[in-house]
């Protein structure tokens, strides 16, 4: 095998690693695009105005510069431009935008390719967040879309995983003897044969494992190739090291791929995914608890303000009275008088 074919293998092996995981994991970064966008408006519509008060006692809002945003409003405070304002204006966010702030950093943090696949098909979480153009309430209704996590059934299950057995021991054992073959050529324990047997125990032995407890079977699987190297080869531990670590990217990436389009998924696998799920649907929880209650606060001030303006009509309305009266009384006295 020349080197031409042999360097052609392992790009080609790269690519579809680099592939897979850009077909099991876009809409992650989709879903903080989305999201992170929205902040402006959310903080507008549920925020308040930073207030100043001037030394005459008049108070006015205070105004910013985008670009200098948190050093003209403060840390706590955001510079957002409404569309229909001249100039930004400083707000504090409120805690509708801080519990929003937190379902978005629990995203950025915790969503992965299995999470973020299976909801993000038609109909889903993701395309209604999207859809929802930053309406905060639209968003929350969204949280009726979560899907849970379902198991593959066993026809999916088998398919999959020979599937992935099958390619992995291919491709593993290619790299494998290309890498010994360019770093040890003159050593005739390097076969190709040789290469694919030690792949076939690997895959064998520690990839059912890997399924059912993903930690486990990724410490044995890393754990035997590792030290089968050695001893299939005589190598010493870098080059095996680095072997390793190729392997664990492709199979930790397979598996993803694998268990997202739920071709596999068992409990263990489901887990990371359902977590994020259940919060994100508390985050929804509490983001309609704190709207009912911002509701609340705004009709409450809206009636204030309608008292207000009715006490006001009330007392301009009974001062004019009086002022009649007054002036009915003084012209009654004039006439006495004449």
């Amino acid at each position: 095998m020349n080197k031409k074919l042999l360097l052609s293998i392992l790009l080609s092996t790269l690519g579809l690693m680099v592939l897979v995981q850009g077909c099991t994991s876009p809409t992650c970064q989709d879903y903080m695009d989305s999201m992170a966008v929205c902040r402006d408006k959310i903080v507008s519509e549920y925020g308040s105005k930073v207030v100043i008060e001037e030394k005459d006692g008049s108070k006015r809002t205070r105004t910013c510069k985008k670009e200098t945003g948190r050093k003209d409003c403060g840390l706590a405070a955001y510079c957002v431009k409404g569309q229909a304002s001249a100039f930004a204006t400083c707000y504090q966010p409120g805690s509708l935008y801080k519990r929003y702030q937190t379902l978005v950093d629990d995203l950025s943090l915790s969503c992965g390719p299995i999470f973020a696949v299976r909801q993000a098909g038609k109909k889903s979480y993701y395309q209604c967040v999207k859809a929802a153009n930053c309406d905060l309430r639209k968003i929350n209704a969204c949280q009726t879309l979560l899907k849970k996590e379902k198991k593959s059934g066993s026809s999916g299950y088998i398919m999959g995983f020979l599937i992935f057995l099958g390619l992995s021991i291919l491709l593993e054992g290619l790299v494998l003897f290309g890498f010994l073959k360019f770093t040890d050529r003159m050593n005739p324990k390097v076969t190709l044969t040789r290469a694919l047997v030690l792949s076939v125990i690997v895959g064998v032995i520690s990839f059912p494992a890997v399924y059912f407890n993903f930690l486990v079977g990724m410490g044995l699987s890393a754990s035997l190739l590792f030290g089968l190297i050695i001893i299939f080869f005589y190598q010493g531990a870098g080059m095996p090291t680095l072997v390793t670590t190729i392997h664990l990217i492709w199979v930790s990436m397979f598996f993803n791929f694998m268990v997202a389009n739920q071709s596999l998924g068992n409990t263990s696998w489901l887990y990371a995914p359902k977590k994020l799920r259940v919060q994100v649907m508390y985050h929804h929880e509490k983001l309609n608890t704190l709207m009912e209650e911002f509701d609340t606060a705004q009709k409450e001030a809206a009636a204030a303000r309608a008292r207000l303006k009715k006490e006001k009509e009330e007392a301009a309305k009974k001062k004019q009275q009086e002022a009649k009266e007054k002036k009915k009384k003084e012209e009654a006295k004039d006439d006495d008088d004449d």
